[in-house]
């Protein structure tokens, strides 16, 4: 087998199983439901989301976690395919459970930015269920954000609602005829 061959095989490979995983499944919890995706085996890995998007942002690297790990992602509650809290809840807990539930007892944590508060403050309580932390970008409860931080969000939301100002001056109104 050529060395092209080769790679398209681990390629369509790594397609197969990150298509098998997206059938997800819900794991039931306290008022509500989580939805996860699992896949692959050997050491076992967690990747916690940001605060902005859901599971999908590992879309990307997915498939080759697959290939290597025993890898779980999920919707936080209120996130993607997860529903929405409806009561006081703790999501170390979430986490706890669905770490139960997936019969892992230890595992490396790879989160983004408030993902990452999460994966800490679960290590903090439950440091015999962590193998391993693997942050980027993290937020750290309890700390205060950079100036910087404070300021490039400050521009990026300016900018966006600009840009929303501008959609709803130039939306047509319904009924109305623009010259």
């Amino acid at each position: 087998m050529s060395r092209a061959s080769e790679a398209r095989a681990v390629f369509v490979f790594a397609l197969l199983l990150a298509q098998a995983s997206r059938a997800g499944q819900y794991l039931p919890v306290a008022n509500g439901r989580l939805y996860y995706e699992e896949c692959g085996s050997v050491r076992r890995s967690f990747s916690l989301h940001d605060g902005l998007l859901h599971s999908v942002v590992w879309d990307g690297m997915f498939p080759a976690l697959c290939g290597k790990y025993h890898v779980v992602r999920y919707d936080r509650r209120g996130y993607g395919r997860s529903d929405a809290a409806k009561a006081p809840f703790s999501p170390e807990q979430d986490l706890l459970q669905l770490m139960d539930h997936a019969s892992i007892g230890r595992a490396v944590l790879a989160a983004s930015s408030s993902g990452s508060a999460l994966a800490l403050d679960f290590a903090i309580a439950h440091p015999d269920r962590v193998e391993a932390l693997f942050l980027i970008g993290p937020v750290v409860h309890g700390m205060r954000s950079s100036d910087y931080f404070l300021q490039r969000g400050n521009a990026a939301n300016a900018d966006d609602i600009k840009v929303r100002n501008r959609e709803l001056v130039e939306r047509p109104v319904p009924g109305q005829r623009r010259t």
